[in-house]
C-alpha cells in the first residue's frame, strides 16, 4: 500500500491492490492498517514533495515518484470501447506469454544459479545485453524526425516533453525516435507516449510504428527475463512501460487509417498500459483505481474497467497470474479464499 501510494500517488489504489493481491480474505483490521499506511505515506510524501517545490501543504496537487502526467483527453467513441475490450484481451494474451517466459526462467534461475556469484554474473551478462540493445538499436533508426513547430495551443506540459526528445544522430530542430524511448528515463518516455498528439489525422509524426516496434518487442522479452534477477527489479513500471508502447503501436495505426473517428494515441498508450499490466497481474478493482489516481481523470473509468476486465479473462484462461506463480515455485503456505 506504501509503494503504490508513494510511487503513483494512489493511496486508495495501493489499499485495493493489498487486498486484492496479498491478502486471502477481506478483513477489516488488515483493511484499516493498509489505510492508515497509505494515509500517512501520501502525507509525508506531499509535505517533503511540498518543501522542494516552494508549495504550501495542500496548495496544489502532487505526482506521485512516476508521473502518469495530466490527461486532457477529449473522451472517446462509444463503439471504440469494443477496441479497448480486444487489446484487454490481447494484453491478456501477452501478459500470460509474459508469465510464462519469467516462470521458464525462474526455475532455470533456481535450478542452476545457486550461489551469490552465480546470480550476479548473470545480472552483469543481463545489463551488458540490454545495454548494447538500447545503444544499437537508435543507432540502426536512421530516419530523423523534425520537432513539431505548430505547437501555439501545446500545453506547458507537452512544450516541456518537447524538449526532451533526443537528437541522437538528427540535425538542428529533429529527434531519433528510438532513442528518444531508449535513452530518456521511463516516466518521461512514458510521458511522451501519452501526451504528445496524435489525432484526426495530425500532419506531424511523434513516434511511427516501426520505431515502437523496436522498443517494445526486446523490452518487453527483457522485462520478463529480469525480474527475479540480483537487483530491485519491479514488474509495474516494465509492463505500464511496455504496454504503453503497444497501445500507441494501435493507436498510431488507427489514426493514419481512421482520422477523425478514433480518439488520440495517448489514450490508447494508457489502455494499452493497463492491458498489459492486467494480463501479467490479473488485477482488475486496484489496477482500474492505481491508475485512475494516477491520471486524474474520471472519464477514463469505464474503458480501465473493460480493459482490466478482458485482460484477466484472457490470461486466466491460458495460465496462473504472476504473483500465485511465483508463490506455488517458492512453495509458499498460502491459504486460498474459498
Amino acid at each position: 500500500a506504501a509503494g503504490v501510494a508513494a510511487a503513483f500517488s494512489a493511496p486508495i489504489g495501493g489499499i485495493l491492490f493489498t487486498l486484492e493481491e496479498g491478502a486471502s480474505f477481506w478483513s477489516t483490521t488488515l483493511t484499516f492498517r493498509a489505510f492508515f499506511c497509505a494515509m500517512i505515506t501520501q502525507l509525508v510524501f506531499t509535505l517533503v514533495n511540498s518543501g522542494t517545490s516552494n508549495t504550501l501543504l495542500g496548495q496544489s496537487l502532487q505526482n506521485g515518484v512516476f508521473a502518469f502526467g495530466t490527461f486532457n483527453s477529449n473522451g472517446y467513441y462509444s463503439y471504440e470501447l469494443i477496441l479497448f475490450s480486444l487489446m484487454g484481451a490481447a494484453g491478456g494474451i501477452m501478459g500470460a506469454f509474459f508469465n510464462r517466459i519469467n516462470k521458464e526462467v525462474t526455475i532455470l534461475r533456481v535450478k542452476y544459479l545457486i550461489s551469490k556469484h552465480s546470480r550476479l554474473i548473470e545480472l552483469l551478462i543481463l545489463t551488458l545485453i540490454f545495454a548494447v540493445i538500447s545503444f544499437v538499436f537508435p543507432l540502426m533508426w536512421t530516419q530523423c524526425t523534425s520537432l513539431p513547430t505548430d505547437t501555439a495551443d501545446w500545453t506547458s506540459e507537452e512544450q516541456t516533453l518537447l524538449g526532451k526528445l533526443v537528437q541522437f544522430q538528427c540535425g538542428q530542430n529533429e529527434y531519433n525516435q528510438v532513442a528518444s524511448l531508449y535513452f530518456t528515463d521511463s516516466d518521461t518516455a512514458m510521458q511522451q507516449l501519452y501526451h504528445f498528439r496524435e489525432v484526426d489525422g495530425t500532419s506531424y509524426e511523434t513516434f511511427s510504428t516501426g520505431a515502437l516496434l523496436m522498443f517494445f518487442i526486446p523490452y518487453f522479452l527483457m522485462a520478463a527475463i529480469t525480474s527475479g534477477t540480483f537487483c530491485p527489479a519491479g514488474l509495474f513500471i516494465p509492463t505500464l512501460f511496455a504496454g504503453s508502447a503497444f497501445g500507441r503501436i494501435i493507436g498510431h495505426i488507427l489514426n493514419c487509417a481512421f482520422p477523425g473517428y478514433v480518439t488520440d494515441s495517448g489514450t490508447y498508450a494508457l489502455i494499452g498500459a493497463a492491458s498489459l499490466l492486467g494480463g501479467m497481474s490479473r488485477m482488475t478493482i486496484a489496477g482500474t483505481i492505481i491508475l485512475l489516481e494516477a491520471t486524474g481523470n474520471p472519464g477514463l473509468l469505464l474503458p480501465l474497467m473493460l480493459t482490466f476486465a478482458a485482460a484477466r479473462y484472457s490470461g486466466n484462461a491460458i495460465n496462473q497470474p504472476m504473483y500465485d506463480m511465483h508463490i506455488e515455485l517458492r512453495e509458499m503456505p498460502f491459504l486460498e479464499g474459498s
